[in-house]
């Protein structure tokens, strides 16, 4: 849902391996969870559709994305620190990568 300027893939990476799944898809950026939370419950609804598996990206702690994320999501972030390396390296290193988050995706879905 997330991607900074900070050296993650691209939305056009995961974008074209997504369509190389035929996987029906699509990305939310959330750039403000307060501002989201203060909309009311239709808007949020038709943003986050609920009984859709969700799968969130965050260059930090996942913490505050599993109120939107749900029981049946995944959230791919980094939950411990110290680790320090070029942005692409690092995020390697860690699993945050296009790959990864297709991986995760079609496991939620059972395709793989």
């Amino acid at each position: 849902m997330r991607w900074g300027r900070n050296g993650l893939p691209s939305w056009n990476r995961n974008w074209a391996i997504c369509a190389n799944s035929r996987s029906d898809s699509r990305a939310v950026s959330m750039a403000s969870m307060e501002l989201f939370a203060r909309q009311d419950q239709a808007y949020r609804d038709s943003i986050l559709p609920k009984g859709i598996r969700r799968v969130a990206i965050e260059a930090a702690h996942p913490m505050s994305w599993y109120k939107w994320i749900g029981d049946d999501g995944a959230i791919i972030g980094i939950e411990r620190f110290g680790a320090s390396a070029p942005a692409a390296e690092i995020f390697t290193h860690l699993g945050i990568t296009a790959d990864h988050v297709v991986e995760t995706a079609k496991q939620l879905l059972g395709k793989k």
